[in-house]
């Protein structure tokens, strides 16, 4: 191979440093493909193990470093790790193959652990978080390997943009995936270098300096072959604007970007692609749409090229290939997206080269991205072309199969790696994109996400305050959050609302600040509407709902909806009911708004129903349907039938009675009349202390069936006669005084 050389250095702590070459010292190299890409570094190296040495070593874990040069210079390319060692032995030969892997792939693999939703108070820049990304010291992977983070250029949007509650990561989420989700913000470009540090950059785009040059009519960077393609960006149009239902200041914002040639693109072609952050302002809005499409624009892939190796080519680098065959010599310039080098040893000058694009690669022919044509190149040429495959078999079975197996180990886990990329490409070109085929646990969700119930009791105040005790909100993923006692002043609708990490219950007027991926709603409360009610507070995770007339709906409450007994005297505040007096107005509670023996003598609690409250003529003998009447004072009426049993009756204004004792006229008389009610006469009692009957006509003492006995003087006025019975006599007692 001449000056060519190559070479891999292993190393790892408390072992051995292993170095191997392709045409000198420990020269075992019988293959060495390397790629290289925005997001990947990869290799595969095949060793030349007769003597078997290699085979009983383990490269698991060790760290390699591929270098490319010419003569006695070395170019180290960034360090991979060795993930896998495979050992193929034959009759004459035993052959071992690595597998090695680069920072970026190894990131692709690392996991979140916990969950990071900052709020839209977070104050981080997208510089800041890129930082603590790649040296782990962001919360969810401050688990895995630390790199270094190195800033070429620090200026623009990446010091300035401030993702807050946009930017999130989930459980598991591949901390890649994050990196790539914030480079998509600002016009930077990463690479890992060959001091194994992630450099952050902004690649040259424009221009007449180039890193380098290709030239097909020149030596030193010629080129065997190149392609030239053009390709519409999809989508060629960005808007970025605030979400809708932001606040001030992130509310309102708008800005776009699109491709030169989008306008000329057939309607079919005009892909947009919306993005909602919490911006600041337009132009805000304007630099990262433009930077979304400055992504877009450089992953378009323009062209390719296979030529002699360039040691120095890096990843983003700007160059120009001229091909003089083309008229007055035909020019391409872009942005290295993709560099395959690759060794073989068959010897001949084109095994030992380079394949280069610019734009992102696609896998295989992935969206019609097609690699160098392998026509006039050897059968062994390209170790991960597509015609390579053929080459290594048609090699094993024309009388080289060493070699043969050689190149097939170095093409097959490269195929095997290409389709593995594209898969995580799908799942990672939005991020947290896909599902797990089985489902996802509630831990798994960010707490907003989460079922939960928010044990936590309220009180209402007065008409503007409410308060509440301490208590937990419990989520369905097994977290608890204390929350602290606490009272607020209400001045209209508020939302009340936990954060995960947070003990003191927040408050908005605004429902959009409750909803969130750390935040879960816990109550909303309202001021009521006069002084006289209580303010609504409602939680529906407990039995703390409290509400008020401003609540209740017109006709919701009737007299089926409550149970007997529910409502008691003391149960009825009358202040206020007439607005006026504290009553119920006059009238206003008539006769046809009781249904008939809705109000019984149960429901009437003792000494509830007085005089006063009894309109004059209320109560009438028609009105009284009862057996007994006790302990009464009534205009009761006439009455017609029934008994009276162990009363005292009183009547002419006490004068006279009627009790157990009998009926007693005090300065009265007892007036008799016949059955015509003409008067017949009277008996009553006079103040000289003697009883006078009287009447007009005669006075007759007629026994039904025994005699009349008068005890004590019986004496006649002057006037009067003493009339002698039917039977002819008349029987004085005898004793002292005796007439005749």
């Amino acid at each position: 191979m001449g000056d060519a050389k190559a070479r891999i250095v292993l190393t790892k702590t408390g072992a051995d440093t292993k170095t191997y070459y392709i045409d000198s010292g420990d020269d075992r190299i019988m293959a060495l493909n390397h790629t290289e890409q925005e997001w990947s570094q990869v290799a595969q190296c095949v060793l030349q193990d007769t003597s078997g040495t290699i085979e009983a070593l383990d490269f698991g874990g060790y760290k390699a470093v591929v270098s490319w040069g010419y003569g006695a210079n070395y170019s180290a390319c960034a360090p991979l790790w060795c993930i896998a060692q495979k050992s193929d032995s034959r009759a004459t030969s035993i052959i071992t193959g690595l597998s090695l892997a680069g920072t970026f792939n190894l990131m692709n693999e690392d996991r979140a652990s916990v969950a990071y939703t900052p709020d839209s108070s977070n104050t981080d820049t997208v510089k800041t978080i890129l930082k603590a990304l790649v040296e782990a010291t962001l919360a969810p992977y401050n688990h895995c390997k630390a790199y270094t983070a190195t800033f070429d250029v620090s200026t623009g949007i990446i010091d300035t943009f401030m993702p807050k509650d946009s930017f999130r990561v989930y459980l598991n989420d591949r901390r890649l995936a994050k990196i790539k989700q914030l480079m998509q913000h600002v016009g930077y470009k990463c690479r890992v270098e060959n001091d194994g540090e992630v450099h952050f950059f902004i690649p040259t785009t424009s221009g007449a300096t180039y890193d380098y040059e290709y030239n097909d009519a020149v030596t030193g960077h010629n080129f065997f072959e190149k392609g030239v393609r053009k390709r519409v960006v999809i989508p060629g149009y960005f808007v970025v604007s605030s979400h809708p239902d932001h606040e001030a200041p992130y509310k309102g914002w708008t800005g776009t970007a699109q491709d030169t040639d989008y306008d000329g693109y057939p309607d079919e072609l005009k892909i947009r692609d919306y993005k909602y952050f919490r911006v600041t302002d337009n132009t805000q809005c304007t630099n990262i749409a433009t930077n979304l499409l400055l992504h877009k624009q450089l992953d378009a892939e323009k062209g390719h090229g296979f030529t002699i190796m360039n040691c120095g080519q890096e990843v983003f680098d700007y160059v120009k290939i001229t091909d003089s065959k083309v008229g007055a010599g035909d020019t391409r310039t872009g942005n290295i997206g993709y560099i395959n080098r690759k060794y073989l040893a068959t010897g001949r000058p084109e095994d030992f080269s380079m394949e280069f694009r610019f734009g992102s690669v696609a896998p295989g022919q992935y969206l019609g991205t097609m690699p160098p044509a392998t026509t006039g190149i050897s059968t062994a040429a390209l170790a991960l072309g597509q015609m390579s495959l053929w080459d290594a078999i048609n090699a094993i079975f024309s009388g080289d199969p060493e070699l043969g197996w050689a190149g097939l180990i170095s093409i097959l886990p490269a195929f095997d790696d290409r389709i593995q990329e594209a898969k995580d490409e799908i799942l990672q070109m939005e991020p947290d994109a896909g599902i797990p085929s089985g489902g996802i646990d509630s831990w798994q969700l960010p707490k907003g996400n989460q079922a939960y119930i928010a044990d936590i009791d309220f009180t209402s105040v007065d008409q503007d305050t409410i308060s509440w005790t301490e208590g937990n909100v419990s989520f369905a993923g097994g977290g608890i959050q204390a929350i602290d006692s606490g009272s607020l002043d209400l001045t209209t609708v508020h939302y009340l609302y936990c954060i995960w990490g947070n003990s003191t219950l927040q408050s908005s007027t605004t429902y959009s600040d409750a909803i969130g991926a750390d935040r879960v709603l816990v109550a909303v409360a309202s001021k009521a509407s006069t002084a006289a009610q209580k303010a609504y507070v409602l939680n529906p995770h407990t039995d703390s709902i409290l509400i008020n007339t401003d609540k209740v709906m017109d006709g919701l409450v009737t007299e089926l909806k409550i149970a007997a007994d529910a409502v008691t005297a003391t149960k009825i505040a009358v202040a206020g009911l007439d607005g006026t007096t504290g009553n119920v107005a006059a009238n206003h509670i008539v006769a046809n708004m009781l249904q008939t023996n809705c109000v019984t003598a149960i429901k009437i609690n003792a000494g509830a129903v007085t005089t006063e409250k009894l309109d004059a003529g209320a109560v009438t003998a028609a009105k009284i349907n009862v057996a007994t009447l006790e302990a009464i004072s009534a205009n009761v009426g006439t009455l017609t039938s029934g008994t009276i049993n162990g009363v005292t009756i009183y009547a002419g204004a006490g004068d006279v009675i009627i009790d157990t004792n009998g009926i007693r006229f005090n300065g009265e008389m007892a007036v008799f009349g016949d059955s015509n009610g003409v008067l017949r006469g009277v008996i009553y009692g006079s103040t000289g202390g003697n009883l006078i009957i009287s009447s007009s006509a005669d006075i007759n003492l007629i026994p039904t069936g025994g005699d009349v006995y008068i005890t004590g003087n019986l004496g006649f006025s002057a006037a009067g006669k003493a009339l002698i019975p039917n039977d002819g006599r008349l029987r004085i007692p005898v004793g002292a005084n005796r007439f005749d």
